[in-house]
C-alpha cells in the first residue's frame, strides 16, 4: 500500500547542505533547453546495436524521455565543452539507466544467465584491455561471447558498453595521455562496473531491507561508474604518481565512495514518490525508516541527516587529498572541481527531467 497525496500535507522540500568551497557550474537556465534531435540519435544508436532488436523499441524510448540524455550529459558533466565527449555520454547514460532498470527486474530471474554475462564481460575487457586503451578499434570484437551459456541480453550490452568505451579511451588518446595511465583508468571502470553490476543483482534479489543494512546495498550505486570516472577521463584520469600514492588513493576511494553515498540519498528522497507508488518501496531508504517506525516527515529528516554526513564526509577528504597532493600541481584543482562540478550536477539533475517530475519530496542545495 502506497501513500497517496492526499497523506502528504504540503510539498516536502528538505534543505541539503553543500560546502560553500565547492565550485558549483551548473546553471540550470543554461540547459534546460533539450535537443529531440539528439536524443532520438542516441535511442537510434542504441536500437542498432547488434541483437538489441530483442529489446523494446518503446523501452528504450520511454528510458530516454524520462531521462533526456541530452540534458543528462549536460548536467552530469557541466566542465565538458567538447561535444564529441558529450554526444558519447549521451549514450553512455541511455544505456546505463535502461540497463539499471532491465538487470534490477530480471536478475532474480536468471541468476545463471546473469553470471555467464558476468564472467564473459570479464573476458571480453580482458582479452582487449591492450587494443582498447591504444585506442586501436572503435568495433569492439565480441568473439569471446559464448553464445551456448551466455543470456539473450548479453551480445547487445556487452557491444553497447564497449563501444562507448573504445570511444573514450580514443579520446584520451587524441589527447596524449599516456597508455599506462588509460590502462590504470580502464582497470578501474572496470573494477567499478563489475561491483555495480552485481549491486543490481542483489538488490534485485534482496527484499527484507532495512536502515541498519540498507547501506551495504546503497555501496553500488553506478555513480562512480557513469559519472565519476567518466569526468575524470574528460580532465585527465589520474597520473601514475597518484595512482601509486596509496595514502592519496586511498583518500580519493573514500571521497568516491561519500559522494556515491550522498547522490543516492538525494536520489532517494526524490524518487520515494515514484517508487512508492510503483511498489518498489523496499529499495528507498525513506520507505525503510517509515517502515522502521519513523513518520514520513521524520524519515525525511532523517535521511537529509545521512546525505549532510556524507557530504561532510566528501568535504573532508578533498582537504585530506589537498594536503597530500602537490599544490602547484594542476591536475589536482582539475580533479577536485570536476568531481564537485559532476556530484552538485547529479543532484541538480533530478529536478529536470520528467523521470521526477511528480515527486512530492523536492530536496534543495544550500551552499554553508
Amino acid at each position: 500500500m502506497y501513500h497517496s497525496k492526499a497523506q502528504f500535507d504540503t510539498r516536502f522540500s528538505p534543505k541539503l547542505r553543500v560546502p560553500k568551497t565547492w565550485n558549483v557550474a551548473v546553471e540550470p537556465s543554461v540547459v534546460l533547453r533539450s535537443d529531440e534531435a539528439q536524443n532520438e540519435q542516441a535511442v537510434a544508436w542504441v536500437l542498432a546495436t547488434r541483437k538489441s532488436a530483442r529489446f523494446r523499441a518503446e523501452f528504450i524510448t520511454a528510458v530516454a524521455k524520462a531521462i533526456d540524455p541530452f540534458l543528462t550529459a549536460r548536467m552530469y558533466f557541466p566542465f565538458c565543452k567538447d561535444e564529441y565527449m558529450l554526444t558519447e555520454m549521451e549514450k553512455f547514460e541511455l544505456v546505463a539507466f535502461f540497463m539499471d532498470d532491465v538487470f534490477e527486474h530480471m536478475s532474480h530471474l536468471d541468476n545463471k544467465g546473469f553470471d555467464a554475462y558476468i564472467n564473459c564481460w570479464r573476458a571480453t575487457l580482458s582479452q582487449q584491455r591492450e587494443s582498447i586503451s591504444a585506442g586501436e578499434r572503435l568495433a569492439p570484437d565480441l568473439s569471446t561471447i559464448k553464445h551456448d551459456s551466455c543470456p539473450w541480453y548479453c551480445e547487445s550490452v556487452t557491444a553497447w558498453f564497449l563501444s562507448i568505451l573504445c570511444r573514450v579511451t580514443q579520446f584520451m588518446n587524441k589527447r596524449r595521455v599516456p597508455r599506462h595511465v588509460i590502462k590504470a583508468w580502464y582497470d578501474r571502470w572496470n573494477k567499478s562496473h563489475l561491483k555495480y553490476l552485481r549491486g543490481c543483482k542483489a538488490e534485485g534479489e534482496y527484499q527484507d531491507h532495512n536502515s541498519d543494512n540498507f547501506a551495504v546495498l546503497r555501496d553500488a550505486t553506478g555513480i562512480v561508474t557513469y559519472c565519476l570516472l567518466p569526468a575524470e577521463a574528460m580532465v585527465g584520469p589520474l597520473p601514475e604518481d597518484i595512482i601509486e600514492h596509496e595514502a592519496l588513493m586511498t583518500s580519493i576511494n573514500r571521497l568516491y565512495y561519500s559522494l556515491e553515498e550522498s547522490i543516492g540519498y538525494f536520489n532517494d528522497l526524490i524518487s520515494f514518490t515514484k517508487e512508492d507508488q510503483q511498489a518498489e518501496r523496499v529499495k528507498n531508504i525513506v520507505a525503510i525508516l517509515s517502515k522502521d517506525n519513523f513518520t514520513v516527515a521524520e524519515a525525511i529528516e532523517k535521511s537529509r541527516t545521512l546525505h549532510d554526513q556524507c557530504v561532510a564526509r566528501a568535504h573532508a577528504e578533498m582537504q585530506r587529498m589537498r594536503d597530500l597532493w602537490p599544490s602547484q600541481r594542476l591536475d589536482r584543482s582539475r580533479f577536485l572541481d570536476a568531481i564537485c562540478q559532476c556530484a552538485i550536477g547529479c543532484d541538480v539533475w533530478h529536478h529536470m527531467v520528467p523521470r521526477y517530475r511528480n515527486s512530492l519530496i523536492s530536496p534543495q542545495l544550500v551552499q554553508i
